[in-house]
């Protein structure tokens, strides 16, 4: 049993790093994005719907970094930093907030 906490404690940590290389490469392909609209130059900035999803991959880097030190800390020590419900709760929502902004942005 022990082992497979072990290996669910783990994934979820290397989940969270994937998460945020995984924005963080969003970010830089979204921004370094340029294309021939028309016959004009169109950046990212022109068009607002890539704004919002720059806005989304951001709030993901955002969101993972503040967590990843979490995971981080329970991959080692296997408990967690912030005792109680606070910590998982915070996760949870968190989540659930995170995947519907990035849902919202590639529909």
């Amino acid at each position: 049993m022990a082992t497979s906490k072990r290996t669910i404690i783990n994934s979820i940590a290397v989940l969270r790093i994937l998460t945020l290389a995984s924005c963080a490469a969003a970010l830089a392909l979204i921004v370094t994005n340029n294309f021939k609209l028309d016959g004009d130059k169109t950046k990212f900035s022109d068009i607002k719907g890539f704004r919002y999803v720059l806005a989304a991959a951001a709030g993901g880097v955002l969101y993972s970094l503040i967590q990843l030190p979490f995971a981080l800390y329970h991959a080692v020590k296997e408990k967690r930093l912030i005792k109680g419900d606070f910590l998982p709760m915070f996760e949870f929502y968190g989540d659930k907030v995170f995947f519907c902004e990035l849902l919202s942005s590639y529909i």
